[in-house]
């Protein structure tokens, strides 16, 4: 069986919406989505925001349920200013840097880890363009803290070269590897590299609390800040959803060989 994983209810609503037959299920003490595509099952797991809760919330789940394999799903913010609002990123690879180094050390001083190679993205991208979409495939970054700042982002795309940064994927995937799970991941570009509505929000390694909480009510135009998320937000997850339906339907073509949902 294959696990769609996200973030955020929006997130997990973009590929639950495409089942016909929706289901709460119980495993152990969590219960999770089921839905139907075709006759084939599919499960669906919010993770909530952030490497350690995603992590925790997926370990408890594997306790009880072990799907076949498992797709990331959700937004990304662009680091490679040649992505836009809506573009479609398949990670091949994914890494990430610890919670604890990001808040005492500056962007520039951070290391990542080796990383960890994920499951399936030459499919991914050959069903996506075949369909005639627009696919991203490359390397993409795990961080604990939010990155909005362009400033930031220019930063961590000079030292890294991913294409874009997440707060889950990595975390996620060595659960994954961990329990022998086949992992992919597939994001839709939700913030460009220029964008700085989420820069109110941003991380600081020198900003205390206060300092963090003065620079939030501070910004001010907040109206137009939670506008632009939207509109970016819905571009995303329109073509999110556009792109898990072809997924969806390759897989389940009669014939269909190794298909993520046996």
């Amino acid at each position: 069986m294959l696990l769609i994983a996200a973030a955020l209810s929006e997130e997990i609503k973009t590929a639950l919406d495409l089942c016909r037959t929706r289901t709460k299920v119980s495993y152990g003490d969590m219960r999770i989505w089921s839905g139907t595509y075709r006759g084939r099952t599919i499960a669906f797991l919010k993770t909530g925001v952030g490497p350690v809760r995603a992590a925790r919330k997926l370990d408890s789940l594997l306790k009880s349920f072990h799907p076949r394999r498992m797709l990331i799903i959700g937004y990304a913010g662009a680091l490679s200013p040649e992505l836009k609002v809506a573009d479609l990123i398949v990670l091949r690879r994914t890494s990430a840097f610890g919670e604890k180094e990001v808040k005492r050390r500056p962007l520039d001083h951070l290391e990542a880890d080796a990383g960890i190679e994920l499951y399936g993205s030459s499919e991914l991208v050959s069903i996506g363009r075949d369909a005639g979409l627009q696919v991203h495939c490359g390397v993409g970054l795990t961080s604990p803290l939010i990155i909005g700042s362009p400033q930031q982002k220019r930063v961590l795309y000079q030292k890294f070269k991913t294409l874009a940064v997440d707060m889950e994927t990595a975390a996620l995937a060595r659960v994954a590897q961990a329990g022998r799970i086949a992992a992919g991941c597939v994001r839709a570009v939700s913030d460009e590299a220029d964008d700085d509505f989420l820069a109110p929000f941003t991380y600081d390694p020198e900003a205390s609390s206060v300092d963090r909480a003065v620079r939030v009510l501070g910004a001010g135009n907040w109206r137009n800040r939670l506008q632009a998320w939207r509109e970016r937000s819905m571009k995303a997850r329109g073509k999110l959803k556009g792109f898990l339906r072809c997924c969806f339907e390759a897989w389940t073509k009669p014939g269909a060989e190794d298909s993520w949902l046996e």
